[in-house]
């Protein structure tokens, strides 16, 4: 546990860091993907970031394709209310899936909002997660190297 500690924290505490000082919109994107794709084991670790990247560029490209239309704000909601519906549909799923609808459901209402172009938001929404990805998997680089996992004695 003291090895996924210290992952965690330096993955978590890096996109924070990295997250704050960009000046991004929403800091906390960045965060938030290191801190769910971490886990203990490296395969899960790898699973969880490919499904994650996967999820949300295609989240993202269906809110900002539609955004890039401007539809009608009932287009925009029945898009929300649909990726809602996703949610709670998939929320017992082995597959990662869950970030593919959260963040439709976002930048579908950021686009919507009109205060920056679907450009800004599709950029900072996949940036971020990507960057929060690769701090995840180099903090588990580090933290492997750092403290490596003990194995148990053989039993006689």
């Amino acid at each position: 546990m003291l090895r996924y500690g210290l992952q965690i924290g330096v993955a978590g505490a890096g996109a924070a860091a990295i997250g704050l000082a960009s000046g991004f919109d929403h800091p906390g994107w960045a965060c938030t993907a290191a801190l769910l794709v971490s886990r203990p084991d490296e395969g899960a670790l790898h699973a969880r970031s490919v499904g994650r990247a996967a999820s949300v560029l295609l989240g993202a490209l269906v809110a900002c394709g539609l955004g890039a239309l401007d539809p009608p704000s009932g287009v925009v909601a029945g898009l929300a209310a649909a990726a809602l519906a996703g949610v709670c549909a998939t929320v017992g799923s082995r597959w990662y899936v869950m970030p593919f609808f959260s963040t439709t459901i976002v930048l579908s209402m950021l686009v919507a909002r009109g205060d920056e172009g679907t450009g800004h938001w599709f950029a900072e929404r996949v940036g971020e997660t990507l960057v929060g990805i690769v701090l995840a998997l180099a903090a588990a680089w580090v933290a492997s190297r750092l403290a490596p996992r003990r194995h148990a004695a053989p039993s006689s």
